[in-house]
This record gives structure tokens, sequence and C-alpha cells, in this order.
């Protein structure tokens, strides 16, 4: 999926930080119900740039090129770098 591409590729460009943790938490939280992220640290964590690629998965299971597969996908991606540990989880 396009929108999980450019997630990961930014991430990937922008290394390890805070707010490439957000992006994370962000992608999880569009591949999995049980993951969640703070709408107030998008707000205030992000750049415009990122904040537009968090926009683009809120309507993510409409989007033409949707796929479970790919959201796996992105969650094994997360998990094998290590920030899922970091992502709130739903009880």
């Amino acid at each position: 999926m396009e929108s999980l591409d450019n997630i990961k590729n930014k991430m990937i460009q922008m290394g390890r930080g805070k707010a490439t943790n957000t992006l994370g938490h962000a992608a999880a939280s569009a591949c999995n119900q049980k993951y969640g992220v703070s709408l107030l640290r998008i707000c205030v964590g992000l750049d415009n740039s990122n904040k537009k690629l968090v926009i683009g998965l809120f309507d993510i299971a409409n989007q033409p090129d949707f796929s479970n597969q790919d959201q796996s996908e992105m969650l094994d991606w997360l998990e094998d770098n290590d920030y899922l540990t970091s992502t709130p989880v739903a009880e």
C-alpha cells in the first residue's frame, strides 16, 4: 500500500527519534486496532509533511490499494525494527 510504504520510507529516512516513533505508532494503529497513537503527539510532534502522511491513514480501508497483507507486513517491519515496543496498546 502506497500510504504505508510512504510512512516506512520516511521513517527510514528520518532515523531514530520521537517523530519517527510517532509515525510508527500511527502506522501500527492503522494496521491493527489494538495499537494507539496520541493525536496530541501528532499535532505537536510532527511537521506538516509528516502530518499529511498520518492523515492518509485515516481512511486506509477505503484506499484503492488497501491490503490486509500489506498491513501485516508493515506490522512485521515495525516489530522487526523495534517500533512496536513503545506503541501504546489498548487493553
